[in-house]
């Protein structure tokens, strides 16, 4: 029993600790700075504006072949 205990990584007082760390956070922790999700409407309008964007840049195209060659 003794060897066993020499034999482990960390203490059981260190197991305590982490164990105790668990739950709080590091201060030097980098949080990410994440958006929050659109809300449905959002992402609805956004879509449809991209689809009349794409309409609108797809009208404008002029075709290649009313081109005249020489």
């Amino acid at each position: 029993m003794t060897e066993e205990k020499k034999n482990r990584l960390t203490t059981e007082e260190e197991e305590e600790q982490l164990k105790n760390k668990e739950g709080q956070r590091p201060e030097n922790e980098v949080k990410e700075d994440v958006p929050p999700d659109s809300p449905p409407e959002q992402a609805n309008k956004e879509e449809a504006e991209r689809k009349d964007d794409v309409q609108k840049q797809k009208d404008e195209k002029e075709p290649l072949d009313n081109e005249e060659d020489d």
